[in-house]
């Protein structure tokens, strides 16, 4: 398998706060081309890996690194402008139409109107929402199409990394399955890499190439989905994998 230059890696990270160990000696890379997906049970640190990535926590001990360079702290604007974060509250702002939402990253980075247009057309074409649905508010939306909106304005920019935290979370099922859709045909064209946090082992598989399973703020395995799904070489690991089975 060709291994792609690293997007982002965090190398030997742990985070404390207060007194408190929230992530132990984690070693974790996510490259170009790939999408990583990290499962544990709440509480493990999975939300705190995205933080780390977008600037919004700082290593206590370790490096965070985005293509290949330690992480700017003096210029996060510009390492949020390559960061694409979708969350599972979504976060659509309600006084806003959902194309204006879609347009504020734009706006904020200076972006003539004409690209904007162009750039809200192109989105939305690939996640399949209407000029009619565009120009509701997100009160007026379904579940699916508010979190379509949130994944066309997470990728607004073209960051060159995506974040999710349980973004697909809190679907109905068919509702569920058809974003999945959605979001996979978006590989390559829209998706450069990805680290997709969520509960879900069944929606890791069917998304992710690589695994990384967490448990109490470590990194218990990780590597590619399949390897490891075959052989989780760890006990809570392999009782993560049977309860999907």
């Amino acid at each position: 398998m060709q291994q792609h230059a690293p997007v982002a890696q965090l190398q030997n990270v742990g985070v404390t706060i207060d007194t408190t160990h929230i992530l132990h000696d984690i070693n974790l890379r996510v490259d170009a081309q790939r999408i990583v997906a990290v499962v544990g049970a709440s509480g493990s640190g999975k939300s705190t890996l995205l933080r780390l990535l977008n600037g919004l926590q700082a290593p206590s001990a370790g490096q965070v690194l985005r293509a290949g360079q330690a992480l700017d702290t003096s210029n996060l604007r510009q390492v949020r402008m390559n960061t694409g974060y979708a969350l599972q509250q979504i976060g659509l702002l309600p006084h806003l139409s959902a194309r204006d939402n879609i347009a504020l990253p734009m706006h904020l980075a200076g972006w003539l109107d004409n690209d904007t247009q162009q750039r809200i057309d192109q989105l939305s074409e690939r996640l399949r929402l209407s000029a009619q649905q565009l120009a509701r508010y997100p009160s007026q939306l379904s579940g699916g199409q508010q979190q379509r909106v949130g994944l066309c304005r997470a990728m607004a920019l073209q960051p060159d990394l995506l974040l999710l935290d349980e973004a697909f979370s809190g679907l109905d099922a068919i509702t569920r399955n058809a974003t999945h859709q959605r979001f996979s045909e978006l590989r390559g064209s829209e998706i450069n890499a990805c680290l997709l946090v969520t509960h879900d082992l069944t929606e890791a598989r069917k998304l992710a190439d690589d695994l990384v399973i967490m448990r109490a703020g470590r990194i218990v395995r990780q590597g590619p989905c399949e390897s490891v799904l075959q052989d989780p070489q760890d006990d809570y690991a392999r009782e993560l994998i049977e309860t999907f089975a």
